[in-house]
């Protein structure tokens, strides 16, 4: 039941607590109609909702699609940042919303933008919760396995942590490589070394 804890405190860190507007409450639902509607009536297509989320944020975190779309028409910014630093990419990565994060990068989204302090792009997002199709999505996009985040590790030990062994060996196939033993211990390296094969 941890795994419901840390989505939930995720989904905190991504909105927190405030007052949402019609938009961003249309947008967070995917009732696409109802966000054309109001931009075409003058609605500002990057209002904050909470934790400074835009509507574009809370409709790709839910994976719709069609919203996006008419936000991305309609001029939203894909690179906006919540309070947390999460852009429109970072929230459907952690959901692993494929089609959304796919239109996000032909859009312009940052597949090696971080996000505020953790300094997690969106591949470390989708590694942490094991969607391996959205990984195969970003690593199509260039992106970066070798950068650290800002506790030291990459992609790859993170990936080893949640026990995600398909996704290790996705990655060694896309050149990431195991740490030496000395770094994690025998078990570590040879779980790693024996990852996907």
């Amino acid at each position: 039941m941890r795994w419901i804890g840390a989505i939930l405190g995720m989904l905190f860190l991504i909105f927190g607590p405030a007052q949402a507007g019609p938009l961003f409450d249309a947008a967070k639902q995917g009732d696409a109609l109802t966000v054309k509607a109001l931009l075409e009536s003058g609605a500002s297509v990057d209002e904050r909702g909470p934790n400074k989320a835009t509507p574009l944020i809370a409709a790709s975190l839910e994976g719709h699609t069609d919203t996006v779309a008419a936000l991305i028409k309609a001029g939203a910014d894909v690179m906006a940042r919540n309070r947390s630093g999460f852009t429109a990419l970072h929230a459907a990565a952690f959901s692993g919303h494929v089609e959304t994060a796919r239109l996000l990068l032909a859009s312009g989204a940052d597949v090696n933008g971080r996000i505020n302090r953790a300094e997690k792009s969106p591949i470390f997002m989708a590694a942490d919760e094991g969607h391996i199709e959205m990984i195969k999505l970003l690593l199509d996009h260039n992106a970066d396995i070798v950068t650290l985040d800002n506790d030291g590790f990459s992609v790859l030990i993170r990936t080893m942590f949640r026990k995600h062994y398909d996704i290790v060996g996705l990655l060694k196939q896309n050149g990431a490589t195991c740490p030496p033993q000395d770094a994690f211990g025998p078990e570590f390296r040879r779980l790693c070394m024996e990852a996907g094969t």
